[in-house]
């Protein structure tokens, strides 16, 4: 709409709301004097009378004279009289309902409790009142009359208001002003406006509430003397309620029922609607907020840019300050933040207009022009502002509800214009829609009109045809044809950098696919970490199909490199675990969604994976959004680990201590879980290898045998490792297993330096070791007399695997050879031959030992004088008696 109809005009006097002197208002001039001198008498003038025959508001701005110094009660007057009273320079009590003095003092009740100051309104009133601006605002609603004083001088402004019950309900009251040693100068013609309701919150009514008290409170606020409603975050507010939080719907019941719905919009009363709002906005990208009024259904569910709503302010971005209309991308207005702007809102038959002005300057914003009418449903019901995360205020003020009178929209010849859907082929796709408007508009298809339309299970997209047309008083010429094409198909895929498909699909042109991804990936034994999302989501991309998509997600080393990784998964890739994507889990967390074990904890336990013998600490990524709730336990064997999750961060990355296992162990996740302890990621570091250790003396010999399989291989503190096949006599025939690896419970005859032997535990070995002939025990135990052969050092005769001759217990994970292994019954069998190491003993061929008589014990130690026993001398075998 071109017209342009300015706020400054929306309060103008409706002829034929006075009555009784309404000859004398209408024929006053102004400026208007009441009286002439400060010495004039008691009711010696008085004003024009205003009235009001129901519902409305009367706006008189007047200066002052007075004696300065002077009594407070010498001063003006405001009388408000019944529908009998005449008004007249005397007193006429018995058919007045108040005389208002300025000093506040309502001369008919006696009684001043009813009134509410601002600090200093009382003091030096006369002294102060001189010369000054008043401004009274005469409020009545039912059978109630508000009185609203602002008076300002020298740029100071004191404040009163006053209220008075028990007005008849349709009774016509007269309002006029007199003076006693003073007088009055009425600037100009005071504004009438007749109401349904008006409310600007100087009687400190708070009639709107806030859905979470935690975050948003409601209440009165001030700016100088003028009173608004304020909701504002809870200064108290803690946790995830702190600035803001996710911010909370804040409700006003100013209009509830007050213009009653009919069948449909257009059975509805007209009616025109001020108010005064303050926002400001969001200042985060997808948190948006919108301002609304709705029908009388009073729906709040759904898609709030479109409904039952009468009018729709929804920003159109979390940082921005554009609003949009009603749910028109094309119509919008900008309101600053921190800025107070008066809307007027006028529905006239089937049309609505909306005018929007800066309260402070009067410059208009949204110059008066037609809204889509979102309600079928018609009527007012509540004012509703959704206010989102980090939006920390909104002000309103001045809410006037009216009857529609004359220009309040502009006049025109009404008419309505139809748009057609049609594909290429001429073919009728959607429904026609009516439009009311007005004969000499210019008007295109909105944004919303030309959607995508789907006909017969077959998508299409608008193509042309949306051209601009005045329109004219006859309707059937005012057509609008869009002629539609058959959407495109689209094919989008998504890789990882390293490979890996995460989304490969199609949709068809037009629509919105969202694409998740984890946040790790596991290269070898590494993981490669991807950027967090630009949108709303942390780990999601969204691709408005317009053209086939093929992007990559780069993943690359952490900022903090994490090595050594043997395992990955996301929480909702655990087999059998239940999926949630509630609690903004969709919108945090690593793949878009998280992962618990449901169930009855011991039997319904998830299995992860299962983990080899190792050092490993785990490390898991747990979601929650409630307070209490978030703690995730794993299982490993006897070893739990509970990751707590902690509501304030919403995801929580916790590290396990060091554990050990020795054999192969499942990795388990305690079921009994829940959305709110959910996993969302979870992997494990290999820190070490499982190893067990044994002693070697400093014979430089020993037994061992262990519950585990052994790596032989990578010992450490060993110089050779045998399995014992045999005998010659009194000479032991083995075999070296030093280079490979060893079945759990293996008997075997270690070698080396002396100290501690490390030797790392494997998960299993498939060495064939059937033939060895040691025992090993992992526990100690006891053996009986003359059973078998255990390895020990003689004082007399050396190291050797020496028959028991008497019972004797045996330390644990030890092994001996059972008597009769060889047949032969030898008392001793000695570690010649067959028996390497540093003294090179196993090697005796003379070529080592020269012929000077040097001595040798068996361990091959060269002994200087020898004693009884048996030694090697010359590469032969010696027995010294």
């Amino acid at each position: 709409m071109k017209t342009k109809l300015l706020l400054t005009k929306m309060l103008l006097a409706v002829a034929g709301l006075c009555a009784g002197s309404m000859s004398a208002w209408a024929q006053a001039t102004y400026p208007y004097n009441v009286g002439t001198s400060t010495s004039d008498g008691w009711y010696t003038a008085i004003s024009p009378v205003y009235s009001l025959s129901g519902n409305g508001v009367i706006d008189i701005t007047f200066t002052n004279n007075c004696v300065a110094g002077g009594n407070a009660w010498e001063n003006w007057s405001l009388i408000c009289g019944k529908s009998t009273d005449t008004p007249a320079a005397s007193t006429d009590n018995t058919n007045r309902y108040f005389v208002m003095r300025a000093d506040y003092y309502d001369d008919i009740a006696g009684s001043n409790t009813a009134f509410t100051l601002s600090d200093g309104y009382g003091t030096d009133i006369n002294t102060f009142q001189d010369g000054a601006t008043v401004k009274l605002r005469i409020s009545r609603v039912g059978t109630k009359v508000t009185v609203y004083t602002t008076v300002t001088k020298s740029g100071t402004t004191k404040a009163m208001s006053f209220p008075f019950s028990g007005v008849g309900e349709n009774e016509n009251l007269q309002f006029y002003l007199t003076q006693r040693l003073s007088y009055l100068t009425i600037t100009e013609k005071p504004t009438i406006t007749e109401t349904i309701i008006s409310q600007d919150y100087q009687d400190g009514v708070t009639d709107w509430t806030s859905g979470n008290t935690d975050r948003y409170l409601v209440n009165i606020d001030a700016d100088g003397a003028n009173k608004f409603l304020k909701a504002y975050v809870n200064p108290a507010a803690t946790g995830s309620n702190a600035s803001g939080g996710n911010g909370a719907t804040i409700t006003g019941s100013t209009l509830n029922g007050k213009i009653v719905a009919g069948s449909d919009f257009a059975s509805s009363a007209d009616f025109t609607l001020f108010f005064d709002a303050r926002i400001s906005g969001g200042t985060q990208d997808g948190q948006l907020t919108w301002f609304q009024i709705n029908d009388a259904s009073n729906s709040n569910g759904g898609d709030e840019t479109v409904g039952t709503h009468m009018l729709t302010l929804h920003q159109r971005d979390g940082n921005g300050t554009v609003y949009e209309v009603n749910g028109a991308t094309d119509k919008t207005l900008t309101l600053a933040r921190d800025t107070w702007y008066k809307f007027q809102l006028s529905k006239s038959g089937n049309l609505l207009y909306l005018t929007v002005n800066n309260a402070s300057t009067g410059a208009e914003i949204f110059s008066q022009q037609t809204i889509a009418v979102n309600s079928t449903v018609g009527g007012l019901g509540n004012i509703k502002f959704v206010t989102k995360r980090y939006n920390i205020f909104m002000g309103i003020d001045n809410i006037i509800l009216r009857n529609l009178q004359s220009g309040d929209v502009p006049a025109g010849t009404a008419t309505t214009y139809t748009i057609k859907y049609r594909n290429e082929s001429d073919v009728e796709i959607a429904s026609d829609v009516i439009v009311d408007a007005l004969a000499g508009d210019e008007v295109t298809a909105s944004a919303a009109q030309m959607n995508p339309i789907t006909y017969n299970e077959q998508k299409y997209i608008y193509k042309e045809g949306n051209n601009a047309i005045t329109l004219v008083a006859d309707a059937a010429s005012n057509v609008i044809t869009l002629v539609y094409r058959e959407a495109n198909t689209y094919t989008y895929k998504v890789t990882s950098s390293l490979g890996s498909v995460l989304a490969n699909s199609s949709d068809l042109e037009g629509e919105t696919v969202t694409v998740t991804y984890p946040k790790y990936e596991l290269d070898g034994t590494e993981l490669k970490e991807a950027a967090k999302s630009a949108g709303t989501a942390w780990y999601a991309n969204s691709y408005t199909l317009s053209a086939n998509v093929n992007e990559t997600i780069t993943y690359n080393v952490a900022a903090t490199p994490i090595t050594n990784v043997v395992f990955y998964t996301e929480g909702e890739g655990i087999s059998g675990a239940t999926m949630s994507t509630t609690n903004n889990a969709n919108i945090r967390n690593s793949n878009g969604a998280v992962g618990y074990a449901a169930g009855t904890p011991g039997d319904d336990d998830l299995t992860i994976t299962t983990l080899a013998p190792g050092k490993y600490r785990i490390v898991a990524n747990v979601h929650t959004s409630s307070t209490g709730a978030g703690t995730s336990t794993f299982i490993l064997g006897a070893n739990n680990f509970a990751a707590d999750g902690n509501m304030s961060s919403y995801n929580t990355e916790k590290t396990s201590d060091e554990f050990t296992i020795f054999e192969n162990t499942d990795l388990k996740l305690q079921a009994g879980g829940g959305a709110q302890n959910a996993v969302d990621y979870v992997y494990v570091i290999k820190t070490d290898e499982a190893s067990v250790s044994k002693t070697i003396t400093a014979a430089g010999w020993a037994t061992y045998c262990s519950q585990y399989a052994l790596d032989l291989e990578h010992a450490t503190g060993l110089t050779d490792a045998y399995i014992v096949t045999g005998g010659d006599g009194s000479v032991l025939a083995k075999t070296s297993v030093k280079g490979g690896t060893v079945p759990a419970n293996t008997g075997l005859l270690l070698k080396g330096d002396a100290g501690t032997a490390t030797i790392p535990v494997v998960a299993n070995s498939s060495t064939d070791v059937s033939a060895n002939k040691l025992v090993g025990k992992t526990e100690s135990y006891v053996l009986a007399a003359n059973v078998g052969y255990v390895l020990m050092n003689d004082a007399t005769n050396g190291l050797g695997f020496y028959k028991n001759n008497k019972a004797f217990t045996v330390g644990a994970n030890t092994a001996y050879l059972p008597a009769g292994f060889d047949g032969t019954g030898a008392p001793v069998f000695y570690l010649f031959d067959a028996i390497g190491g540093t003294t090179g003993i196993e090697a005796v061929n003379g070529s080592e030992f020269t012929a000077n008589g040097e001595y040798y014990n068996l361990a091959g130690q060269r002994v200087a004088q020898p004693t009884k026993g048996l030694y090697i001398v010359n590469g032969k075998k010696v027995v010294v008696k």
